[in-house]
C-alpha cells in the first residue's frame, strides 16, 4: 500500500478537502441538473412573452384539485431538508448548511416559476410561488428546531394509479392520482410516549389527495385522509441501527423515511370532499 501524499506548507490542499469548493460544486451541480431537466421536460416547446394566471388552491374546479400546490410545497421542503443534510456532510456547520439549502432552494424554484411564465406551455402562478415558500419555510423550521423535527414529518405516499399503470409510466412526482401528501405526528417526539416500549413506534397521520384530475376524468374527487402508521425510522434505530447511530447509512435512511411513507406501513380512513 502506497503512503499518503505529504503536503508542504506552501502547497494548496486538494479541492476535495476544501469545504467552500465542495459546497460551490454541489450547489452549482444541483442548479444545473434542475435546468437540464426543465429544458427537456418543461420548456422543450420554447419561450414567448411573460404570462401569468391565477390557478386557485384546493377547489373542485381547479386543474389539479390542489395536489400540484402540495407538490410544490413538498419539493421545496425536500430541497431544504435534503440539501441541509448534504451540506452538513460536506463540512458546513448546521446553521450555514440550513441557510445555504434554504436560499438555494428558493432561488431555484423561483427561477423555475419565472421561466414557466416565459414558456409557451405554462404560465407564472403566484399560488405556486407561495406554495414554494411555505414548503421551504416548513423545511427551515423543522431543521432549525430538532424538537419540532422529532414530532412532525411532511411526507409523500405514493401508490401507482391505474391510469399511470395503463400508460406504463411509473412517475411518483407527476402521477397526482397516486399521490397522498401527509403530515405525520410521531409519538416518539413526545417524551412520555417515547418512554413506552410500543407506543413510541406509533404515528398519527393526516393527508390530502385527489383522483380523476390528471389526466382529467369524468369523475373527479378530493380526499382527506386520517390514519395510523408505523414509525419505521424509529424502529430501525432501535434494531438494525442500534449500534451505528452516527453512520451515514443510518442518516440517509432516516432522511428518506422522513420524506416518504412506505406503502404497507400505514392504514387510512378516507373522507371524500
Amino acid at each position: 500500500m502506497s503512503a499518503a501524499p505529504v503536503l508542504h506548507a506552501d502547497e494548496p490542499a486538494p479541492w476535495y478537502d476544501d469545504v467552500h469548493t465542495r459546497t460551490q460544486l454541489f450547489i452549482g451541480a444541483s442548479a444545473a441538473g434542475v435546468a437540464a431537466y426543465g429544458a427537456t421536460k418543461w420548456w422543450d416547446n420554447g419561450f414567448r412573452d411573460f404570462r401569468s394566471h391565477g390557478e386557485g388552491w384546493f377547489g373542485s374546479g381547479t386543474e389539479k384539485g390542489g395536489a400540484d400546490k402540495l407538490g410544490h410545497a413538498f419539493g421545496t421542503y425536500t430541497g431544504v431538508r435534503a440539501g441541509a443534510q448534504a451540506l452538513q456532510w460536506m463540512g458546513n456547520s448546521r446553521e450555514d448548511a440550513l441557510r445555504l439549502a434554504t436560499t438555494t432552494t428558493l432561488i431555484v424554484y423561483t427561477g423555475i416559476e419565472v421561466l414557466d411564465g416565459f414558456s409557451k406551455q405554462y404560465k407564472f402562478s403566484h399560488e405556486d410561488l407561495i406554495a414554494n415558500f411555505v414548503g421551504a419555510g416548513l423545511g427551515w423550521i423543522t431543521h432549525r428546531y430538532p424538537r419540532l423535527d422529532a414530532l412532525i414529518d411532511f411526507r409523500l405516499y405514493y401508490r401507482e394509479s391505474s391510469q399511470a399503470k395503463a400508460n406504463g409510466n411509473w412517475a411518483p412526482f407527476d402521477d397526482y392520482n397516486g399521490q397522498r401528501y401527509l403530515l405525520a405526528f410521531k409519538a416518539s417526539g413526545v417524551p412520555a410516549l417515547d418512554a413506552h416500549p410500543v407506543l413510541r413506534y406509533a404515528e398519527l397521520v393526516v393527508g390530502y389527495g385527489v383522483h380523476g384530475y390528471d389526466p382529467p376524468a369524468a369523475a373527479k374527487s378530493r380526499h382527506l385522509y386520517g390514519g395510523l402508521a408505523i414509525n419505521v425510522a424509529r424502529l430501525l434505530d432501535d434494531t438494525a441501527f442500534r449500534h451505528s447511530k452516527e453512520s451515514p447509512v443510518r442518516a440517509g435512511t432516516g432522511l428518506f423515511l422522513e420524506l416518504f411513507q412506505i406503502p404497507g406501513t400505514v392504514a387510512f380512513v378516507d373522507r371524500k370532499l
